[in-house]
């Protein structure tokens, strides 16, 4: 996880200098979440010593790329753990004064496959344990949506709640101001710096275009150009 020092006004985003946090362990509320600086120094606990119940629902964040509507509005059934995939077809938003409901994705490019990691599926399945324990502990208080990041008793967990949490835990490091959606820029740009293809990128991100995407991570492509231009000169070498 991750986010940039002081308040952000340029749309693109840059992990340059960045703090990068994540999880040290999976599981239902148990694992502490760390910060450190994008060598490797400086490392800093976010939470307290009994974890945080956000954290399976920020591992998730980060290691997709989604939206935090995205994820608060996936349920069980668009999940697909022997095949490593999350389908997102609804986002969870609160509308004025209507409260909190379903509504469809961003845009038609928004309602896609995702794939997942086998450290993602290892966690969810250790998150989707954790719950069902936790259903069992509290019987009928648990009201259970179907919801795979849901609040405390299974209700639908407000975006903003999410929020607010995500930025008490950067507070307490005293380390400047980090926003919940920069989770989503850290890993687009990581993606683009490992040499994923940018057409790619902009499928999993769910972007209406590929433009949006380019325009984005515009910052990314620099270092990407030196980057292929040593390669270009290592083939060269080697003919």
């Amino acid at each position: 996880l991750t986010g940039n020092s002081g308040r952000n006004t340029n749309p693109s985003w840059s992990p340059d200098g960045a703090k990068i946090a994540f999880a040290m362990d999976f599981g239902w509320g148990t694992s502490d979440v760390y910060v450190m600086n994008s060598d490797g120094s400086g490392l800093t606990r976010l939470t307290s010593d009994t974890g945080t119940p956000y954290t399976p629902v920020l591992n998730f964040l980060v290691r997709t790329g989604c939206r935090r509507g995205e994820a608060l509005g996936l349920e069980w059934r668009h999940v697909d753990l022997e095949h490593g995939t999350v389908s997102i077809v609804q986002s969870l938003q609160r509308i004025g004064r209507t409260g909190l409901r379903f509504v469809p994705p961003k845009s038609a490019k928004s309602r896609r496959s995702v794939a997942l990691d086998e450290d993602t599926v290892e966690m969810l399945r250790a998150h989707h344990g954790g719950q069902i324990l936790v259903m069992a502990q509290l019987g009928t208080t648990y009201e259970d949506n179907g919801l795979v990041f849901p609040g405390p008793i299974g209700k639908p967990l407000d975006p903003a709640t999410l929020t607010r949490n995500f930025e008490k835990l950067v507070i307490r490091t005293m380390m400047g101001r980090f926003r919940l959606h920069d989770l989503r820029h850290f890993h687009a740009s990581m993606l683009l710096k490992a040499g994923v293809h940018l057409k790619v990128v902009q499928e999993r991100l769910g972007h209406s275009s590929i433009a949006i995407t380019a325009d984005t991570y515009s910052h990314v492509a620099p270092s990407l150009q030196k980057e292929a231009a040593d390669v270009f000169s290592r083939y060269m070498q080697k003919m």
